[in-house]
């Protein structure tokens, strides 16, 4: 699948890393187990293709939409935008990516 660059991914996962709503704690404390094996594989897939950014061991679960941020930082925000609701829009902190990209 398509990816951003890696310095969108890094600048993105940068303001995560310091975001409240950056849940902390494993899939498990999120998702049910056949879920959080799902992401898990497709953690796997990620790292395969090196995508990463010096943030991933800071990052976690967006505690607004409840993405996994290692995986949706590396998401062009066309991808993202065509599954936002307008209620979960409006609970982004006004220094979200995601809500200054999509605008």
């Amino acid at each position: 699948a398509e990816a951003v660059p890696p310095e969108k991914s890094a600048e993105r996962a940068a303001v995560c890393a310091s975001c409240p709503k950056n849940g902390k704690g494993d899939l498990l404390s999120y998702f049910t187990k056949p879920a959080a094996d799902a992401i898990k594989r497709t953690v796997e897939r990620k790292l395969e293709m090196q995508l990463t950014t010096p943030h991933d061991d800071q990052i976690g679960v967006c505690e607004v939409c409840d993405c996994p941020l290692s995986l949706k930082v590396h998401m062009p925000i066309e991808n993202i935008s065509k599954k936002m609701n307008p209620v979960t829009m409006s609970e982004f902190p006004d220094w979200c990516w995601i809500r200054k990209e999509i605008g």
